[in-house]
């Protein structure tokens, strides 16, 4: 068995695609199909149940999957312990980020300065992943396999055009908004789940007109008047923002928890373990936002 045919496999039960996952493995279909088929050859069992051109992984492939992430993930733990030891302290951290917020920038630059030896590489969230050393998330529950450490915590506001006629009021329930149509972020992100978890509170179903957490698209469509969004409030300020105004939800639920991940019981290199201690000075010192 050899480690290619792991992160092929890996890749393809992700995916259940085998065109597409040889396009992100940059490698021939025949040559991933034939990869596939040796090693389940080779485990003398079916991995994927086949339904035409379309696969899916099957119980036997849930099973092994588990072990080859595993495996993969102690290997890539061995790597990062020796380069430790042999590179004089070089090497980087990767970092995923599950929230958008304008502090991003501000601390990698603080980290690089600190620390010049070390490079800090952005990669994609993958829930459960090892593709990541360190992740910055609000989400309110994590696996069971991950750690945390609190950064932050934010209030979430609402955000409505000047003209709306509520903007003089300094603070609304979500009942009064409730036939508005809101820009909200894409149902995968942490911040969507704690934004359904407030309207819920409130008794509300909100209508969605557009997802999206890219706060220039959500200012423009606020300011002309077209939706409403919630925000959070260490990422945006009322006077950053032209045409906008924030105020406070009356809503138990209008907050949330920014915290730094990593999964639990494995090794972080020592560009992690450093990123992750400039990262809780960095909030520790960062001033409060104030609406």
């Amino acid at each position: 068995m050899e480690l290619a045919q792991l992160s092929y496999f890996i890749k393809v039960a992700e995916l259940e695609h085998v065109t597409r996952a040889a396009e992100e493995l940059h490698m021939a279909q025949p040559a991933l199909t034939k990869a596939i088929r040796q090693l389940e050859k080779e485990l003398n069992t079916p991995l994927f149940d086949r339904l035409g051109k379309y696969i899916r992984l099957n119980e036997n492939g849930r099973i092994f999957l588990k072990y080859a992430t595993e495996a993969l993930q102690l290997l890539e733990e061995g790597k990062k312990q020796l380069q430790d030891t042999t590179d004089g302290k070089k090497g980087s951290v990767q970092l995923a980020i599950d929230v958008h917020t304008q502090d991003v920038p501000e601390l990698i630059m603080k980290f690089k300065e600190n620390f010049p030896e070390f490079n800090v590489a952005i990669v994609p969230y993958v829930e459960g992943s090892y593709h990541h050393d360190l992740c910055l998330t609000s989400m309110p529950i994590l696996p069971q396999t991950m750690e945390r450490v609190c950064l932050y915590n934010e209030e979430l506001l609402l955000a409505l055009p000047d003209s709306h006629p509520l903007a003089s009021l300094e603070t609304i329930h979500l009942q009064a908004v409730r036939h508005e149509s809101f820009i909200m972020a894409p149902a995968s992100s942490s911040l969507r789940v704690i934004t359904d978890r407030c309207f819920a509170m409130a008794g509300i179903q909100p209508s969605i007109a557009l997802e999206s957490e890219d706060p220039i698209l959500v200012e423009r469509m606020v300011a002309a008047g077209q939706l409403l969004a919630i925000v959070p409030s260490k990422s945006w300020t009322s006077s950053a923002y032209s045409g906008i105004v924030l105020r406070r939800i009356v809503n138990a639920g209008s907050s949330r928890t920014v915290s730094l991940c990593w999964m639990k019981g494995h090794y972080l290199s020592c560009a992690a373990e450093r990123f992750k201690e400039l990262a809780i000075q960095y909030y520790k010192e960062k001033p409060t936002v104030s609406v």
